[in-house]
């Protein structure tokens, strides 16, 4: 049996996800019959095209446990927020439910976050968020993400955020 090699692999690997749509990153963004689409024609379109609307999901997960912290201590961690659309999603904002979760430094994209108030369809940016916990028990709360994803305004409920204390 003859093997591949690793380059030709890599191709290969590379050919198949472009060809599935699943691209997502830095430049990425293939098309999925699934996801809306608009169409965009007018001045400097070139006549009318279609594009996947803008969709934002943070990538590590449905759920993301932030860990166990001593009471009134905070731990800051970055997330990697992408647009699996082909357009942009712009005016992007951010909240969580409780106070125990926040954006670093308070306010959207988080101090140390890459993200600005727009994402190009297909690319990927860093959000930081902090956990402070204020009692002793478990706490979670979902992170709610309002944007605009090319067509109008939407409103999602992201991941749920959970984190516990320990007393010193």
């Amino acid at each position: 049996m003859e093997s591949i090699k690793s380059s030709k692999l890599l191709t290969l690997f590379a050919t198949l996800f472009v060809a599935s749509g699943l691209v997502i990153g830095c430049g990425g963004g293939g098309y999925d019959p699934m996801r809306p689409t608009a169409t965009q024609s007018g001045p400097g379109s070139g006549g009318s095209s279609t594009q996947t609307l803008a969709t934002l999901s943070i990538t590590e997960g449905p759920t993301i446990y932030m860990g166990s912290v001593g009471l009134g201590s905070t731990v800051t961690t970055t997330y990697h927020l992408a647009n699996a659309g082909q357009t942009a999603a712009t005016a992007i904002a951010g909240q969580f439910h409780i106070a125990e979760f926040y954006f670093a430094g308070g306010s959207y994209p988080g101090t140390g976050g890459s993200c600005g108030s727009s994402l190009d369809g297909g690319h990927f940016c860093t959000i930081a968020i902090s956990f402070t916990p204020a009692a002793i028990p478990l706490v979670s709360s979902p992170l709610d993400l309002a944007y605009n994803n090319g067509s109008g305004s939407v409103s999602v409920t992201g991941p749920t955020f959970s984190g516990q204390s320990f007393a010193h």
